[in-house]
This record gives structure tokens, C-alpha cells and sequence, in this order.
């Protein structure tokens, strides 16, 4: 017993979402191996609430790596490992996703000279610089943890 007995129960399920978003779920979405980030996208598929679909129009497909899951996909990495190491487990894979994920987002979302992120990385259209509406700063999410700091949790 760890005194947090929720945590624990959900441990294996936490453990299985980030297995299944690292070999593939549907609708095109999985870790891109190259970077760490998670990527999506599918023909006709609105795969996050930024996509705009009418009917079975998508009005504004977003293929590749958007911005706004990365910041909930490093958090949940961090929180998982950080989880493990209040309970003396190895969190070493999940740092180590964290920390490529961290290294790639700064890396490819940030600009010099541009005061906000990229809204798509390797999408259909390549990388775009474009702004979406809600999105006019560089804020990122290492307000609880930071992957460098579970190594030592």
C-alpha cells in the first residue's frame, strides 16, 4: 500500500494508454519515432477540438503534429513518471519519451522572431508557422513537472 491507492489502480491503464499511443491508435494517431511527439491525422477525421468539421466536412484538417496535444502528451509522460518514482518504480522510459518529446518541441514549434508556436509540424503542408486564434504566446506546459526533474522523484 502507497497511501494513494487511486494511483495505483490506475497505473496499468496509464502504462497501456502511453503503449498504445507509441505503437499506433486510430485515426493515424501515434509517437512520431523520429521526434517523440505525437502525430494524427486522417482523411475526413477531426482529430482534436482545434479541427472545425460540418457534416463530414473537416473544415480544417490538421494533419501531423499539432501543438496543442503536445503539451497534454509531455504531461502525461511527466505525471506517469513521476507517479512511478514516489512508488519506487522505473520511470526511465517515460523520462526518456518526456525528454525527447521536451528537446523536439522547443526544436520545431518555437521560432526566433515569431512571438508564437507553430500550429502544425510535419503535417500535408509541412510545417506551418501560421497562429491559430487561441494560441498568441509561447507557453508551455512545465508548470508541474519537467522530465529532468522526475529522474529523481
Amino acid at each position: 500500500m502507497t497511501g494513494v491507492p487511486l494511483a495505483d489502480d490506475l497505473m496499468p491503464a496509464l502504462r497501456d494508454v502511453v503503449d498504445c499511443h507509441v505503437r499506433g491508435t486510430v485515426d493515424g494517431i501515434q509517437v512520431d519515432p523520429a521526434d517523440g511527439l505525437l502525430r494524427a491525422g486522417e482523411p475526413g477525421v477531426q482529430v482534436t477540438w482545434m479541427d472545425a468539421k460540418v457534416g463530414d466536412l473537416v473544415v480544417t484538417p490538421r494533419f501531423g503534429e499539432p501543438v496543442e496535444i503536445q503539451a497534454l502528451w509531455y504531461k502525461a509522460l511527466c505525471s506517469i513518471a513521476e507517479l512511478l518514482g514516489r512508488r519506487g518504480m522505473a520511470a526511465d522510459e517515460y523520462v526518456r519519451i518526456a525528454e525527447r518529446a521536451e528537446i523536439a518541441f522547443g526544436r520545431r514549434f518555437l521560432s526566433p522572431g515569431r512571438p508564437w508556436l507553430a500550429d502544425v509540424v510535419d503535417g500535408r503542408a509541412g510545417t506551418t508557422g501560421a497562429c491559430a486564434p487561441t494560441r498568441s504566446s509561447r507557453s508551455r506546459s512545465r508548470t508541474h513537472c519537467s522530465a529532468a526533474t522526475t529522474k529523481n522523484a
